[in-house]
């Protein structure tokens, strides 16, 4: 374990910062990823998702990979993405807008500046678009050329998720092909069920693709004259960047895109006020998303007194609960989530947003495409820490996890009134 970070660490310092200009200067001679348009259609969709005529499924891989960036990968994590958008749609007979944290997922804040192993201290693992996650002087060493290929890694994903709309892949008849890695388990027996007797199909044509906006100076790069990122429809600010004062929200309130920020269990009302009054001071609806991530233990405390100052306040948010980041443990050195936690929250969740007349507005998950084991059902478990696979950052759902959350949100959901 290494030293703590504070907050101007998650900042990567590059050993030329020329090599960093000439990098930027590179980056802003590259074609949009995204259109304006597009961007400004999510806004509207997620302006329905504050009033309760919409659900949000955001997700995707903790830290994408360059690597990541194939046809094969993207299709399994769209496929995942699809398939819970459709089982919360048809439970819920919701409109569920589907966005990806995919195409730019490059970067991450880590909680701890440097990271020891037999004695060797280096900086931590950044994501790839800042350093690699391989433990050597040079592979830690924050390289500038890696943002340069975070920009072709994401237009390389985007357009195989544009290939994805455009063959049909988002339609009900694609139903079994969108992932099938969970075959055979209870969970996709259920959905096949379910695909079967189908009778609200009102799946989404279109991918929305997302990152957690780390880096200023590079986002700045990937913003055009008019206020517009064209890297990602929505960004989104960490709960350990989102203080008012922070480099990441001061760019954030400088681009009209949408914004997410998490909010942690020590989340105050003055908190919240204080980031609607810098991000979305006029109140425009589909501006804001806040994306509370506090834990199966705290979000009863700690999320009631933010829903009463924001009804108080009277700007229209959307609020789409974290059920990952807050429900993470370190046991043993394992960091490692529990199904038991995840599921518990998000019940609680929309407990308590009946009890307190807001809207439950979307899921923000973290899951894989494929068959990997990196959280356990239960801690009850006999043995689960021989069997969880070490990830790359923060635990994923797998897909059978997926399905299983799934169709506990849209139970839920189901139920509110």
């Amino acid at each position: 374990m290494g030293k703590q970070a504070k907050h101007d660490d998650f900042l990567p310092v590059y050993p030329d910062p020329v090599q960093v200009t000439a990098a930027i200067e590179h980056i802003q001679r590259f074609p949009r990823i995204v259109d304006p348009h597009d961007v400004e259609s999510l806004k509207t969709q997620l302006a329905r998702a504050s009033r309760g005529e919409a659900f949000v499924i955001q997700g995707g891989d903790c830290a994408e990979r360059f690597s990541d960036a194939t046809r094969y990968h993207v299709r399994a994590k769209i496929g995942s993405l699809i398939q819970t958008s459709y089982i919360i749609s048809q439970l819920s007979h919701r409109v569920v807008i589907p966005i990806g944290r995919i195409a730019g997922q490059y970067a991450k804040p880590r909680s701890h500046a440097y990271e020891e192993r037999e004695g060797l201290t280096l900086p931590s693992y950044r994501g790839d678009a800042v350093n690699s996650q391989v433990f050597t002087t040079q592979g830690r060493t924050p390289d500038p050329q890696r943002l340069i290929q975070a920009v072709e890694s994401a237009q390389t994903a985007y357009r195989y998720v544009r290939e994805l709309e455009s063959e049909n892949f988002l339609s009900l008849d694609q139903a079994h092909n969108w992932n099938s890695s969970a075959y055979q388990t209870p969970e996709y027996k259920e959905f096949s069920a379910l695909v079967r007797t189908s009778e609200f199909t009102s799946l989404s044509d279109r991918i929305y693709v997302s990152h957690e906006a780390l880096l200023p100076f590079f986002e700045q790069a990937l913003t055009d004259s008019s206020r517009w990122n064209t890297g990602a429809h929505m960004l989104w600010i960490g709960e350990r960047t989102r203080h008012t004062g922070s480099t990441q929200m001061r760019y954030a309130a400088s681009v009209k895109n949408p914004i997410g920020v998490k909010l942690g269990p020590a989340t105050t009302a003055d908190d919240v006020r204080n980031i609607v009054d810098q991000l979305n001071p006029e109140g425009h609806a589909g501006r804001l998303t806040f994306i509370p991530r506090m834990g199966a233990s705290r979000i009863e405390e700690s999320l009631p007194p933010l829903f009463a100052a924001i009804r108080d306040d009277g700007r229209p948010v959307s609020w789409m609960l974290d059920p990952m980041h807050g429900n993470t443990r370190t046991i043993r050195g394992h960091k490692i989530r529990f199904m038991a936690d995840i599921l518990a929250e998000i019940n609680k969740f929309f407990d308590i947003c009946e009890e307190s007349a807001a809207i439950p507005g979307g899921l923000h998950i973290e899951f894989s495409g494929y068959n990997v084991t990196e959280i356990a059902d239960s801690q009850e478990n006999a043995g689960w820490d021989h069997i969880v696979d070490e990830p790359l950052v923060d635990p994923r759902l797998n897909p059978r996890q997926l399905l299983h959350v799934a169709f506990t949100a849209g139970q839920a959901l189901a139920r509110q009134h």
